[in-house]
C-alpha cells in the first residue's frame, strides 16, 4: 500500500470553494451609543492577493444575524495554503475595524482524509480576546482540483425570499390577574388594566400594540374583544410575540404585572408550508408569569391568531380594536365598568351616595376662597 499517495496528490493545483450562507448571534460592539454590528467577511489561505477575499465594501449595517450568501474561490497550493481562515469583522466608519470572531479550517487534512467535498456546517467564531463564542457561521467548503473546478459549476446562492403576511391577533379576555409581589400576593387587580403585545421578529424593528384601559376590572377579569394587526415578513429571525398585562397608572409609570412569550415558529412554518391565503391558530388560554416571581400565578389571557397573505389582507381588510371593518371575526364592544368621569361610573355613584360630604367640602372651599382675601387685606393694612 502506498502511504505517500495522498501527499503526492497535494502537489496539484487546487481551488478552495467556500460557500458562506449566514452568521448568527454575533457579539455586538458600540456604535454611536448603540450595541450592534456592521459585519463583513475576510477570508484567506495565504498572503497573496489570489489567496484573500474581503467584502468590506458591502458590509451589512446594524445586523447581528447577517445574510451573506456568497461563494468565494481561492487558489490553493500545498503546503503553503493548507489552512483556511474565515473571519467576521465589524466595520466602524468612525474608528478602527475590529474582528468579531474567526474560525480556522485545516483543508490540507481534509484533502488527505478524503473529505474534500463538504456539507453545510456550523462553525463557532472565536476571538483571542474572549473566552466564549462570538457567534456562529454557516458554511460549506469544497476542495477541488483546477480541472474539477472548471467542470463543476458552483451552486448559485441567493438569500431567502421574504413573503408579506399579516398577523391578526385577537385578545378576548383576561382572568384573575393578580399582583406578583409578596406583600400584595393574592390580591386581585381591580382598578386599571392594559395589555400590550410586542412582535420583535427583526431586531430593532419591534412592532408594539396596546389595548385601551379596562377600569374597575373586578377580580382582575376584563373583556377586551380587541384586534391587533401586525404587518410582517416571513421567514423572520425571531418569531416570537411578547404579551404583557399592566396596572395602568395615571401619574406614574405603568407597573408590569406579568407577561407571556409565544414562540410563533411552528405557526409560521405551517403558514409557509400550506401556502393558503389564511391560516388560523386555535383559540387558547395562556398564563402570565413575572420574571422575578417564577411560579406565582398572575392570571391568564384568552386569545386566538390568524395569518393572512398580503393579497388576502388587501381584499379582506380588518380594523384594529373594534374599528371598521369589524370583521373576521366581528368583535362586539366589551362589557365594562365605566371610567370615573363617565355618567353612572362607580366613582360618581360613590360621590352621589355621599351628598352631604360633597356639599360640606364644596362649601368649605367656597368660604375659604371668599375669606382668605379679606384676611390678607386686613393684615396688609396693619
Amino acid at each position: 500500500h502506498d502511504h505517500l499517495a495522498p501527499y503526492r496528490e497535494l502537489s496539484q493545483e487546487y481551488i478552495t470553494r467556500i460557500y458562506v450562507y449566514r452568521a448568527f448571534n454575533l457579539s455586538p460592539r458600540m456604535h454611536m451609543g448603540n450595541l450592534t454590528c456592521n459585519p463583513y467577511l475576510v477570508i484567506s489561505n495565504g498572503q497573496d492577493d489570489i489567496n484573500q477575499f474581503s467584502n468590506v465594501k458591502n458590509a451589512a449595517e446594524n445586523e447581528l444575524n447577517p445574510l451573506f450568501f456568497q461563494v468565494i474561490e481561492l487558489q490553493t497550493e500545498f503546503p503553503v495554503n493548507g489552512s483556511l481562515d474565515i473571519q467576521v469583522w465589524d466595520n466602524d466608519t468612525l474608528g478602527q475595524d475590529v474582528m468579531v470572531g474567526a474560525t480556522t479550517v485545516d483543508i490540507e487534512k481534509r484533502l488527505i482524509y478524503k473529505k474534500a467535498r463538504g456539507e453545510k456546517e456550523y462553525r463557532r467564531l472565536l476571538s483571542p480576546e474572549m473566552s466564549t463564542s462570538q457567534g456562529l457561521i454557516l458554511v460549506k467548503i469544497d476542495i477541488l482540483t483546477a480541472e474539477q473546478a472548471r467542470q463543476i459549476k458552483a451552486d448559485t446562492l441567493s438569500p431567502p425570499q421574504f413573503l408579506d403576511y399579516q398577523l391578526r391577533l385577537i385578545l378576548w379576555s383576561t382572568y384573575a390577574v393578580k399582583f406578583p409581589q409578596l406583600e400584595n400576593r393574592g390580591l386581585d387587580v381591580d382598578q386599571k388594566l392594559i395589555v400590550t403585545a410586542n412582535f420583535d421578529g427583526e431586531k430593532g424593528k419591534d412592532i408594539v400594540k396596546n389595548t385601551d384601559v379596562a377600569w374597575y376590572a373586578a377580580e382582575g377579569c376584563a373583556d377586551w374583544n380587541w384586534r391587533m394587526i401586525f404587518n410582517l415578513k416571513l421567514p423572520c429571525k425571531n418569531p416570537r410575540l411578547r404579551i404583557a398585562v399592566w396596572d395602568e397608572n395615571l401619574l406614574d409609570r405603568n407597573e408590569a404585572l406579568g407577561e407571556v412569550i409565544l414562540n410563533l415558529s411552528p405557526f409560521f412554518k405551517k403558514c409557509l408550508l400550506e401556502k393558503t391565503p389564511k391560516t388560523k391558530d386555535q383559540r387558547r388560554i395562556v398564563s402570565f408569569e413575572h420574571s422575578r416571581y417564577r411560579g406565582v400565578g398572575i392570571g391568564s389571557l384568552k386569545l386566538e391568531m390568524a395569518m393572512v397573505t398580503k393579497a388576502y389582507a388587501e381584499e379582506n381588510p380588518a380594523g384594529e380594536a373594534q374599528n371598521e371593518p369589524n370583521v373576521d371575526p366581528f368583535l362586539p364592544n366589551p362589557k365594562r365598568n365605566s371610567p370615573p368621569w363617565a355618567v353612572g361610573s362607580r366613582a360618581l355613584d360613590w360621590l352621589a351616595n355621599r351628598r352631604a360630604l360633597v356639599l360640606c367640602i364644596g362649601g368649605t372651599v367656597i368660604i375659604g376662597a371668599l375669606f382668605i382675601p379679606i384676611v390678607y387685606v386686613s393684615f396688609a393694612s396693619t
